[in-house]
């Protein structure tokens, strides 16, 4: 009988064990299941994603797993990247991200940035049915078209707020710099031009709104039609929660106006 771990809410070991799966067990209200999750990138900015089998569910995810009675939320990450992808990583090269208590299971949230060869992975099939390389785009594609286990979708967000430390306004337009026909109209204003599939669109963002324009040609003139607007005013002072929304916001429209269907052919 494989038996797992059980954490308080500060992330520290109860002492108590449970069997792995079993539905009878009680817990008190600080009691949680702990639940190990790395997040690989590469250096071209592509996370190593798993699809999981059909027995586990065929959902797309990263790598982790339970904490097994007596193992540290750590040695899970090393454990699981070789069981799962056959990759041996050292426990010295992974980031340390904390905890998260987004539901009942309390999540050890790991970064590692490494380039690994997925031709020198050798996946476990009862678990993993194919890996692939996925840009933070095609990622977010996934978890907006509900294709991605929400746990570790809600993981990646966290790693997002690691990896661009959102706090202003500022780093939002420094996020979408890099990646797209960006704008700078003011310190309030940018905007972003996105190639759809059949049309060209602009996303204009304020500090507290963004509106979503379609370009249109009438006699050779170009005009921008507004088909979309969404509000995000907040009554206390902007945080690094408020524009980490903001991005996902406009990563959310991204997605609604580029092609979508890439995943069908996975």
């Amino acid at each position: 009988m494989e038996l797992i771990s059980v954490f308080d809410e500060e992330g520290k070991p109860t002492g108590r064990s449970v069997p792995r799966g079993s539905k009878d067990e009680v817990f008190a209200p600080n009691e949680h299941i702990g639940v190990s999750i790395i997040f690989i990138e590469n250096n071209s900015g592509e996370f190593l994603i798993q699809k999981t089998s059909k027995e586990r569910g065929g959902l797309f995810s990263s790598t982790g797993g339970h904490i097994d009675k007596d193992e540290k939320p750590k040695d899970v990450i090393v454990r699981e990247v070789k069981e799962e992808l056959g990759i041996d990583i050292k426990k010295n090269e992974i980031e340390e991200l904390g905890f998260r208590l987004l539901d009942f299971p309390i999540r050890f949230l790991y970064y590692l940035k490494k380039d690994i060869d997925i031709k020198n992975t050798k996946i476990q099939k009862s678990e993993v049915e194919s890996v692939h390389y996925m840009s933070e785009m095609e990622v977010k594609s996934l978890i907006y078209n509900g294709y991605m286990n929400k746990g570790h979708a809600l993981l990646f967000r966290e790693i997002m707020k690691y990896k661009y430390n959102i706090n202003t306004f500022n780093d939002v337009y420094l996020k979408y710099k890099e990646k797209y026909e960006v704008n700078l109209v003011d310190e309030n204003t940018f905007t972003i031009k996105i190639n759809g599939k059949k049309n060209v669109y602009r996303i204009t963002v304020y500090v507290d709104s963004i509106y979503i324009e379609k370009k249109k040609t009438i006699l050779k003139k170009e005009l921008w039609l507004k088909i979309d607007y969404h509000s995000h005013l907040m009554d206390d002072e902007y945080s690094n929660e408020y524009f980490s929304d903001t991005c996902d916001k406009i990563d959310n429209m991204i997605n609604n106006f580029k092609e979508k269907w890439w995943y069908h052919h996975i």
